[in-house]
């Protein structure tokens, strides 16, 4: 190969020649190395095989000493008994009868590949038989001395035998052995000479090749460098041009992660691009339906799943780092490279809070206009009969004078006075010129607490009313009477039977504006109001009753103590022990006199 062919062209290196020039500097090492890890490996085998043999040679002879060992413990047995005719001798001999026939078998399988050794063990065995018929004799009483010298006799032969055994199998085994030693020579005299030899070839083979590949990765280190300097400025030029953009740009790549942040994407999401690089967008990019607070999709997984461009869906909130959150919009789209594969994503939004309660202020504003139409036709069609009702109530209350039904039908009339009250502020949309007044706020609750009163015993539910001071406030108290109206009948609706609300009233200083005013709370022990529902309950027409409820109590009643320069809060629980919602309100007032604090039932209430 030639030099030249190594050198770029237009600005590329010959990658067929550098491929060929690698996979040569590291194939004939590798070859090498191959070769003699199998020729290690075919002796390695060849010396187990020997040692295998070894191992079995020594098998064979401790299966034939054992053997020895059984046929004198019976001779030594057999003599014993003969002597004394003491049972107790022949223990031994009965014992070591049935191993001896074990141990005739293992060796018979020992030998089994050996035909002398085979031969050999065969007339161990008819010899032995011999001397084993001779025993039987003498253990049944034949104890001549002829007897006796014929079984020594065979006994000796056997033994003769047994040695002969012993010896062949310890001379083959010292053969074999020599052969493993030699083997094992033989191996460590290749194996050195095979590294040696392979060792000078890699080295000579290698350092030639290091040095052409050597001069080769320069010349690709030099092109690599010009490409990185250059990839780095357009990078550069990229980022500035991100930066600059008005909208929010987030990019990923193909895994969803983070790689880089426009100064838009880091205000609106609470992330600085160094903290968030290399971070799934999930954990920055946090979205959800404004509506149902519901976690939205990634944009991400959508383009990753469609390979298209994608947008965001309607009402879509951004969860910010520090939990604040912002209305977004906009669209994803993936980045594909010049092969057509998708390498990423890039995502584009922008905030669109103020264009969102813009719109929401409209629609409110086109409700409430709505709304005052409406009231203004209602309120007029309902006052005339409204003024019949009054003169009719002032006609039944001067006929049943000194009747008990007298006092039903003043506080009907009061109510009635209250409803016409109603509908002339409806005609306004509560612009109304109603004159302000200093009034009792202890009476005007225990009035609205005895007109609920029956309605809470029917159905089962507590009412207990907690006076610790009365306090006269400064407006209109058929409107104060018409927010504890509305507060009441929520507390009731919510309320099952067996359930209780209970009412406060005391003094209070507000700590900021340091104000003296009345402080009333009504808590009641319903479900309570689920967390997604709190933030629109004071919002006109949304209700919580389903198609029982209009949707304008709780917007009213704010309106109104809103008109008294007050203010109205509330919490709710819909677990545990203490489940329900207590709301509270705060009316400026005048401090006429404070009573001693009482606690009455609706049956019981402050006169």
């Amino acid at each position: 190969m030639e030099e030249a062919e190594l050198r770029p062209k237009d600005g590329l290196m010959n990658k067929r020649v550098f491929r060929n020039l690698l996979l040569r500097a590291f194939a004939f090492p590798v070859a090498i190395l191959i070769s003699a890890f199998f020729l290690m490996a075919r002796t390695i085998h060849q010396l187990e095989d020997r040692a295998i043999l070894v191992d079995h040679t020594d098998q064979v002879i401790s299966s034939a000493n054992l053997l020895t060992k059984l046929i004198i413990d019976q001779e030594t047995g057999l003599r014993g008994y003969i002597a004394f005719r003491d049972k107790q001798f022949l223990e031994p001999f009965e014992k070591a009868d049935h191993r001896i026939e074990e141990q005739f078998a293992q060796l018979f399988q020992l030998v089994s590949d050996n035909p002398g050794q085979l031969s050999r063990l065969t007339n161990i065995r008819s010899t032995y038989s011999r001397w084993r018929l001779g025993a039987k004799s003498g253990v049944e009483g034949d104890a001549s001395l002829r007897a006796g010298i014929e079984r020594k006799q065979i006994m000796d032969a056997l033994r003769a035998e047994i040695d002969d055994f012993i010896a062949v199998e310890e001379g083959l085994r010292e053969s074999r052995e020599q052969s493993f030693i030699f083997s094992s020579r033989t191996l460590n005299g290749t194996v050195l000479a095979a590294l040696a030899v392979g060792a000078i070839l890699i080295g000579l083979f290698t350092a030639n090749s290091l040095r052409r590949l050597s001069r080769a990765y320069e010349q690709q280190l030099e092109q690599a460098a010009r490409e990185r300097q250059f990839a780095i400025e357009q990078e550069a030029w990229l980022r500035t041009t991100l930066r600059s953009i008005g909208d929010a740009v987030i990019a990923c790549n193909k895994d969803g992660k983070i790689i880089l942040m426009n100064v838009v994407a880091e205000r609106l999401t609470g992330w600085l691009s160094v903290d968030a690089e290399n971070r799934p967008l999930s954990e920055v990019f946090r979205i959800m339906n404004a509506t149902s607070r519901a976690i939205v999709e990634s944009p991400v997984e959508k383009v990753r799943r469609f390979g298209t461009v994608v947008g965001l869906a309607n009402h879509t909130i951004l969860v910010r780092r520090d939990g604040g959150e912002a209305h977004i919009d906009d669209s994803a789209a993936p980045i594909i490279d010049h092969t057509g594969e998708m390498v990423g994503v890039v995502l584009t939004f922008r905030d669109i809070t103020d264009r969102r309660k813009a719109e929401d202020a409209l629609l409110k504003a086109e409700k409430l206009a709505s709304a005052g139409r409406l009231s203004a036709a209602i309120a007029h069609e309902v006052n005339n009969p409204l003024e019949a009702l009054t003169n009719l109530l002032f006609l039944a209350e001067a006929r049943v004078e000194g009747s008990s039904a007298k006092p039903l039908i003043q506080q009907a009339a009061v109510e009635v006075d209250r409803i016409a009250h109603i509908t002339r502020q409806s005609l306004g949309f509560f612009r109304d010129g109603t004159a302000l007044k200093l009034f009792s706020a202890a009476d005007q609750l225990n009035q609205t607490v005895a007109f609920y009163s029956a309605r809470a015993t029917v159905k089962g539910v507590t009412l207990e009313t907690t006076l610790r001071s009365d306090v006269e406030v400064f407006g209109s108290p058929g409107e104060f009477r018409q927010i504890l109206s509305n507060l009441l009948s929520n507390a009731l609706d919510a309320c099952a039977a067996g359930g209780s609300i209970h009412i406060a009233l005391r003094k209070e200083t507000e700590r900021k504006s340091g104000r003296v005013g009345a402080a009333i709370t009504v808590s009641d022990s319903g479900g309570g109001i689920e967390s997604a529902k709190r933030a629109s309950i004071f919002e006109p027409f949304y209700t919580t009753k389903g198609s029982t409820g209009t949707g304008l109590g709780l917007w009213v009643t704010r309106q109104l103590v809103e008109k008294h320069e007050g203010s109205i809060r509330f919490r709710s629980k819909t677990e545990g022990e203490r489940h329900g919602t207590t709301f509270r309100l705060f009316l400026p007032a005048v401090i006429a006199e404070v009573n001693q604090a009482s606690t009455s039932n609706a049956e019981g209430l402050m006169p």
